[in-house]
Formats: C-alpha cells, structure tokens, sequence
C-alpha cells in the first residue's frame, strides 16, 4: 500500500482527471480519500478501482479501518 499525496487537488480545471490518470498509473486497486467528484468517481469505477470515500485521520489509521472492513464503498454515492 502506498499513501499518494493528490498535488492535483488545488488545480483549477481537469483536476479530477489528473487525479484518476495519477491513481491508474499506479496500478491501484482501492482508492481510500476523504471525497470524490463525482466525474472523478465515474472514471475511477471505469477503470476497476475500488473507490471508498468520507475516510478521515492519519493514513495509518484509515487503512487499519478499511482492512477491518469498516469503512463502505463510495461507488454507490456520487459527491462527497
């Protein structure tokens, strides 16, 4: 597991985009972040990653949680 730091998030246009291209490239399969737009959300269930929105704390901590299954999917759920 790697923590990625989203240096697209202040962009101005596309930024959902570059996110997704960013996510992809690194071949990951779950996307654990505090929200999604929802053009973002689309691309990244295009792509098969597991998208599970509204995490919060330290990486550490929201990876501990997921792995205990206790966090949802956001794929169901568009804007967060």
């Amino acid at each position: 597991m790697d923590a990625v730091e989203n240096t697209s998030d202040d962009a101005r246009g596309g930024a959902g985009v570059e996110s997704v291209r960013e996510v992809a490239s690194k071949g990951a399969e779950v996307l654990l972040t505090g929200k999604c737009g929802s053009k973002a959300l689309d691309a990244l269930l295009g792509t098969g990653v597991e998208v599970v929105t509204g995490c919060s704390g330290t990486v550490r901590d929201v990876i501990q949680q997921y792995k205990e299954g206790k966090l949802k999917t956001g794929g169901d759920s568009k804007l967060y």
